[in-house]
């Protein structure tokens, strides 16, 4: 029975934590709500697994908002708070916010730029995209 309770308790939270993590869809509210936009690959884990914010080295590949150098050091917690599922070797979309001089990402802020995802990072880029032309005009 104690067995049961439990994996129903882990069924609840992961339910809770996927809407609470869900994509809104909308880069114009991501551009609003965060700091800095980039595309980075994930290089090296910092640190391991804990309760506390894991970092990861990442190789920032484009810069689309905030100044952020050509490698930056990204904090994100576990999947229980949204954090980035960061996967070494992999390339992501990500908007992050700094908070105590840490650049801090978290879902639905963060995907990772692949074909399954090429919707939404094509929204991302063409939404960069008209609004450097019309920085650039003014």
């Amino acid at each position: 029975m104690k067995i049961l309770s439990l994996i129903f308790l882990l069924a609840l939270s992961g339910l809770a934590m996927s809407d609470s993590c869900r994509w809104s869809g909308s880069v114009s509210l991501l551009d609003q709500q965060y700091e800095f936009a980039f595309i980075g690959k994930i290089e090296k884990r910092l640190s391991d697994y804990s309760l506390s914010l894991d970092k990861f080295s990442v190789n920032v590949i484009s810069s689309y908002k905030g100044d952020v150098s050509e490698n930056v050091i990204v904090w994100s917690g576990d999947s229980s708070d949204c954090g980035a599922d960061f996967v070494l070797g992999k390339t992501y979309v990500i908007f992050a916010k700094k908070i105590r001089n840490k650049l801090i990402a978290h879902y639905p802020s963060v995907w990772e730029f692949t074909e399954e995802n090429k919707n939404v990072t094509d929204n991302f880029l063409k939404y960069y995209e008209k609004k450097n032309v019309t920085k650039d005009d003014q």
